[in-house]
């Protein structure tokens, strides 16, 4: 069955989409500089651009918009494409061509497969539901999510979490942490962890996801963030 059109009589929905799967992930960093401000920017300088929901994550640069009707569709991408090149510093010809454009029923059907983890660089990882569930708490917070990306996203993130209760893609609980470690494991000469020490570089503000693995397989581990007073794994 195809995923149902979360489009509303009067109101488009689309997505500006930019992953690993297309460009290299310093691009994909380089264009997130300041992915927190683009949403409630692109409200606040274009009528053309109703709503707007971000998820970043260090795989994925992706915003998903709402606009009036469906003759504003690329007007308003070229307002999210203008806010990004401002905020990133970036060249607006080279943001636009690092975004594929998504509309009609292949918004929810991307977002859906994102957050099932199905689009993830590992197939089946589970970090991405939280941060898709977190990406519409912002912008909710932020008054930018509209109520068509409202049930989007709520619609998507009950897909994910019915994809982890009903298949085997849950039970594996994989990240790509848990990959390194099982790749590691098989290559080193030691397998014994606790005898090894573990720094984990861009945990960002929740590193325990991350570090937990190193926990159970014993290893001493120091999470590294770039934010001050990151919590750490006791």
């Amino acid at each position: 069955m195809a995923p149902k059109s979360y489009d509303c009589f009067a109101v488009v929905l689309f997505s500006l989409v930019a992953t690993h799967a297309d460009i290299d992930l310093e691009t994909v960093a380089q264009l997130s500089n300041g992915s927190s401000e683009v949403a409630s920017s692109a409200l606040a300088d274009s009528q053309l651009v109703s709503g707007a929901v971000v998820l970043a994550t260090c795989n994925r640069y992706e915003i998903y918009g709402e606009t009036p009707h469906a003759e504003n569709l690329e007007a308003a991408r070229s307002a999210l494409v203008s806010q990004i090149s401002g905020l990133s510093g970036l060249n607006e010809q080279l943001v636009s061509r690092a975004f594929s454009t998504r509309t009609g029923p292949e918004v929810s059907r991307h977002l859906f497969a994102v957050s099932a983890g199905l689009d993830s660089a590992v197939v089946g990882e589970r970090e991405i539901a939280g941060q898709v569930r977190r990406a519409l708490i912002t912008a909710q917070h932020e008054g930018t999510a509209s109520s068509g990306l409202v049930r989007l996203f709520q619609a998507a993130s009950k897909t994910a979490k019915d994809v982890g209760a009903q298949t085997a893609l849950g039970s594996r609980g994989l990240s790509i942490v848990s990959v390194a470690l099982d790749l590691a494991t098989d290559l080193s000469e030691n397998a014994d962890w606790s005898t090894k020490k573990v720094v984990v570089f861009g945990t960002g503000p929740t590193p325990e996801p991350r570090c937990r693995c190193f926990a159970i397989a014993a290893a001493p581990t120091s999470p590294s963030t770039r934010l001050p007073a990151a919590p750490r794994l006791s």
